[in-house]
């Protein structure tokens, strides 16, 4: 049996969050007593926690700067793309391509690494695209969508964690499948929990 004990873990928002959840309902129903801490952020704040001993895991897209870290990919995928307005003509295409993207005013997510991922779509320099702003989460960006601002480049499942009827998702032609990592911190070993939950996950991939 455990001691009562917190498991701290972050995740970003992507199809990994359902692949959370679920194991967590899992995990509970075996050892009832292990409390969790959720933490929804992108990359660069979970890592950050991560450095600070604040988190004990991670779940993160790919790619990650995974150097300081002990990892294991995940067997979650996602894909990417675009929110748009219902009303908009685009919403009638059932995918948009990257040259269809490209025209567009853009808002990317913040963390440089996913910017170079998504411009390699482009193969050409994020200074030619119409980049009008940057988010570090979705939530902060629907009502921009909504007021004709921009067109947000998200992840379905960052999308499907809190859909909103006046917008569509188009997935993008072409980008290639978002894979997850569980990350953890190197040479500062994991509390018993912790350590369980990890491999919880190990097992379940």
């Amino acid at each position: 049996m455990y001691c009562l004990n917190t498991i701290s873990i972050g995740c970003v928002e992507s199809t990994g969050a359902k692949f959370l959840t679920d194991l967590i309902s899992e995990f509970h129903t075996r050892y009832p007593e292990v409390k969790f801490e959720i933490y929804s952020g992108d990359g660069d704040d979970i890592r950050a926690k991560l450095d600070r001993h604040v988190l004990d895991l991670g779940i993160l897209l790919t790619p990650v700067e995974i150097a300081k870290y002990n990892y294991t990919e995940l067997g979650v995928t996602d894909t990417w793309g675009i929110l748009v307005p219902k009303a908009s003509p685009l919403a009638k295409k059932d995918a948009l391509t990257a040259k269809e993207l490209a025209s567009l005013p853009l808002i990317v997510p913040r963390r440089q690494i996913i910017k170079d991922e998504i411009n390699s779509w482009f193969n050409i320099p994020e200074t030619s695209l119409q980049i009008v702003g940057s988010q570090n989460l979705l939530s902060n960006s629907l009502e921009l969508v909504k007021n004709g601002i921009g067109y947000v480049i998200c992840t379905y499942g960052s999308y499907m964690n809190r859909p909103v009827k006046e917008l569509v998702f188009l997935p993008v032609q072409g980008a290639r499948p978002i894979k997850h990592a569980l990350i953890w911190q190197k040479n500062a070993p994991l509390a018993t929990s912790a350590q369980r939950f990890r491999d919880f996950i190990i097992e379940n991939i």
